[in-house]
């Protein structure tokens, strides 16, 4: 559909573009095609791949079939190896994503690989004036907590599985002298209603507030519902003045935006040894 729709758009142009940049798996299909029928090469960007979401979800408890239903990955990796046998450049963030998980993949060549890693904008993400009050968002944040101003262990994340949210809530849960020291904050996008959520966000939420009722986490994990995209600043701030820590608890992760905004702001940092935060810390 998008290939057929594209060729309708460029035959009433003046000129074709010179070079096409694919994101995602599903986009490297449309460029694919695209470069095929238009003779024009194609750059990919493939920031999450199957072979290496499908092994970490296994690896997390997930089962074949369900991962079959949900994600296609018989479909998705063969059509990622098509994508990598003829792009004329693929862009990696690191150079673990470069060697461990396109390594993981046939008909990749290293040779037609460049890392170029992400960046953040200093002017947004900035440590905190220690004599300014509390950012707004602290309002938000502190309606969820008995002893608002203990350490805040911020995660922000996708409610998705690779994320591993529900993992982060469970050590939580489980370790009754953290609790004592510390509160845990979740900003995992913005929800009106948990029901009319794709199934994956949905599934996901249900978990957490399961996890979060089963070990009794009321007052001590904020949880809230919105946030706008000038308020996440604000939240890693917030995290420095109360003695915090930023936490990536991703079982894969391409590269981790928010250690490095987190870093930018003086937060210290915690994450999993996989993926691209291993060439960032």
């Amino acid at each position: 559909g998008l290939v057929n729709a594209y060729l309708a758009h460029v035959r009433g142009d003046a000129r074709l573009p010179d070079l096409i940049h694919s994101h995602y798996g599903d986009a490297g299909y449309v460029a694919y095609q695209l470069s095929s029928l238009l003779d024009l090469p194609f750059i990919h960007s493939g920031h999450s791949l199957g072979r290496v979401k499908r092994a970490s979800l296994l690896r997390a408890g997930g089962k074949d079939a369900q991962l079959e239903r949900m994600f296609r990955f018989s479909r998705r990796i063969p059509v990622e190896e098509d994508v990598l046998a003829n792009a004329s450049i693929v862009i990696t963030s690191t150079k673990q994503e470069l060697v461990q998980q396109y390594g993981l993949y046939e008909q990749f060549e290293p040779k037609r690989a460049h890392v170029i890693p992400p960046g953040t904008d200093l002017s947004r993400f900035s440590p905190p004036d220690r004599r300014s009050p509390l950012p707004a968002i602290a309002e938000q944040v502190d309606r969820f907590l008995k002893e608002p101003r203990k350490p805040m262990l911020l995660c922000i994340g996708r409610p998705a599985p690779r994320k591993n949210l529900l993992g982060l809530v469970q050590a939580f849960g489980e370790h009754p002298s953290l609790r004592q020291k510390a509160n845990l904050v979740l900003i995992a996008g913005n929800r009106e209603d948990i029901a009319s959520l794709d199934d994956t966000s949905r599934s996901t939420w249900e978990e957490l507030l399961r996890a979060v009722d089963r070990y009794d986490l009321y007052g001590h994990i904020a949880i809230p519902k919105s946030h706008r995209a000038e308020d996440i600043p604000e939240l890693y701030r917030l995290a420095v003045l109360r003695r915090g820590l930023c936490v990536n608890p991703s079982h894969s992760e391409t590269f981790g935006l928010t250690l490095i905004e987190a870093a930018a702001t003086g937060l210290p940092l915690v994450a999993t040894a996989s993926g691209g935060p291993v060439d960032i810390l």
